[in-house]
């Protein structure tokens, strides 16, 4: 069985994803940028006891336009958020919260958008 589809205005779409492909690379090496830019600047973030939660700050790139950037340890969130501390099924105080992932990026975010600024303006040219 043969068939054939036909599609008016591919050819507009083609090109559009042709031009945003060109800027990949130079996306994504904001991304890895920035990623290791919060890893950095993790350091002096970050409440420090025993260093491990400082130590577990990880980034990573996800595909070629995203990146991830957290940690391992599985108390950050009480740690960025703060909790209570529950004894005998009571509450009996609460730890407050010493963000230090959203800082980072709020920080970041002003820096990434004017990297990838000045690279999209660079291969315009």
């Amino acid at each position: 069985m043969k068939f054939k589809i036909n599609v008016d205005g591919v050819g507009g779409v083609v090109l559009q994803i042709q031009k945003v492909s060109k800027y990949e690379p130079a996306v994504k090496a904001c991304v890895v940028k920035s990623l290791a830019e919060m890893k950095t600047r993790s350091k002096d973030l970050t409440p420090k006891d025993t260093g491990e939660l400082r130590n577990s700050a990880f980034g990573r790139p996800i595909g070629s336009l995203e990146g991830l950037f957290g940690y391992t340890k599985y108390y950050a969130p009480f740690v960025e958020y703060g909790h209570r501390i529950v004894r005998g099924g009571k509450q009996v105080g609460y730890v407050t919260a010493k963000p230090f992932l959203e800082p980072n990026a709020r920080l970041q975010q002003p820096i990434f958008v004017d990297d990838v600024a000045k690279a999209i303006k660079i291969l315009v040219r």
